[in-house]
């Protein structure tokens, strides 16, 4: 090992190592970006959670008188553990949510708020703020491990042609010198 890392071929390895490993790296890194660039342009089906809480709010509503259905909205927040408000349809500007379709809404503070246009009501009704969910750090490392095991991979499987690579240079060596001398090229 010691005389393979003082021959000439150490700048070889490094060499085709640095190109087949900086090559692979960047086309996982060109594909990740590139998954991950497509999977956020997908519209996101509703969470079928989400559209039947806004429904059972929406009718439980229903049965309040229109002055009275922001008060019933608190009485159910309080029922419910969730935050619940009803918003009147002068309070909302710009709400461009198709009927029977939850919106996502995100404040300064990174909190996620739901709003749901409901012609019924003649307004819209507001579930929020939540919490953002949190990736853990395991999460985020893993793909830092998956291209530290392609280098690794790559590493591994140079040294073995990089030796093969090594025999037969020194066989032509040895031939080049004395032509008349049999090859010896099995290690």
């Amino acid at each position: 090992m010691r005389e393979w890392f003082a021959a000439r071929n150490r700048g070889l390895f490094i060499r085709s190592y640095l190109f087949l490993a900086g090559g692979l790296l960047i086309a996982a890194i060109l594909l990740d970006l590139g998954f991950g660039a497509f999977q956020s342009r997908q519209a996101r089906a509703a969470d079928p959670w989400l559209v039947s809480t806004f429904l059972l709010l929406e009718s439980e509503l229903a049965k309040a008188q229109p002055a009275e259905r922001a008060a019933t909205a608190a009485g159910l927040s309080r029922g419910l553990g969730l935050d619940v408000h009803f918003l009147d349809a002068g309070e909302i500007t710009g709400l461009a949510t198709a009927a029977n379709a939850p919106q996502e809404l995100e404040d300064d503070a990174g909190h996620t708020h739901y709003l749901w246009r409901s012609a019924v009501l003649g307004g819209a009704i507001r579930l929020g703020p939540f919490m953002p969910p949190r990736e853990s750090l395991a999460v985020r490392f893993v793909p830092v491990l998956f291209y530290a095991s392609i280098l690794a991979i790559v590493g591994l499987w140079l040294r073995p042609l990089l030796r093969d690579l090594s025999v037969l240079t020194r066989a032509s060596q040895k031939f080049a010198g004395d032509y008349r001398e049999p090859l010896d090229t099995a290690a």
